[in-house]
């Protein structure tokens, strides 16, 4: 560069030279010369400091960057310490046995199932099968059974007799124990609700029978199993 600023000015130098006035000449160029030269001065003391502190900014950063750690800073090569360990196993059995009991309660939760049967209307003093009444029922379907009773509808129009209601097994050829219900009389609608009744394992046909006190006319508004489940 500084080369450069040299052949520069003697290149202005032989133009002034070759262009000013003979009396002039040699005045112009000692100023000319001085001027020039206390700029290269000042553009060469410039280079030098700007090199300095760029070397010495160089040679600071190395040293910056390198970090040398303190021994008792190392990090042990076990990442969690035998407390962390232990909290960490009581925490897990706090969740599994959360979760236990999320799945118990889940098991337990009763559900409530109606197989409905029908309705129909009988005129006899016998125990008489209720028309078009049937239903098949297989208690494997249900998983744990908690409960099972049998649910019906009646009224007699004359309210004039007594009425009775049963739940029977039509593939086994007996009456559902426990199933029978009983109706005082009255023209409106009385809901009949059984003890606890069992339901005979498997796949079974089960009706509903029906008999009256004087033979009047009686009515079966709905009948139902009612089957709770946990």
């Amino acid at each position: 560069m500084i080369t450069n600023l040299i052949k520069l000015f003697l290149y202005f130098v032989s133009v002034r030279l070759n262009y000013m006035d003979p009396p002039q000449h040699w005045l112009h160029h000692k100023i000319f010369f001085i001027i020039f030269f206390l700029f290269i001065l000042n553009l060469i003391v410039l280079d030098v400091w700007v090199g300095m502190n760029l070397l010495g900014t160089t040679n600071k950063l190395p040293g910056l960057a390198k970090v040398t750690p303190s021994p008792s800073l190392q990090v042990s090569s076990k990442t969690c310490p035998d407390d962390c360990l232990s909290t960490i196993d009581e925490e897990l059995s706090k969740f599994k046995l959360a979760t236990q009991e999320a799945l118990n309660q889940q098991e337990n939760r009763e559900q409530d199932f109606f197989i409905p049967l029908g309705s129909g209307t009988i005129s006899s003093d016998e125990w008489t099968d209720v028309p078009g009444i049937k239903a098949t029922v297989d208690t494997a379907k249900y998983g744990k059974i908690r409960k099972v009773v049998f649910e019906a509808t009646t009224h007699v129009p004359n309210a004039n007799e007594f009425l009775y209601v049963r739940l029977y097994n039509e593939t086994d050829s007996h009456p559902v124990w426990n199933s029978e219900l009983f109706f005082p009389s009255a023209t409106t609608q009385y809901f009949l609700v059984s003890p606890a009744i069992k339901l005979d394992s498997g796949v079974k046909i089960y009706k509903v029978q029906m008999k009256t006190q004087l033979k009047f006319p009686a009515i079966l508004d709905q009948a139902r199993i009612h089957i709770t489940t946990f």
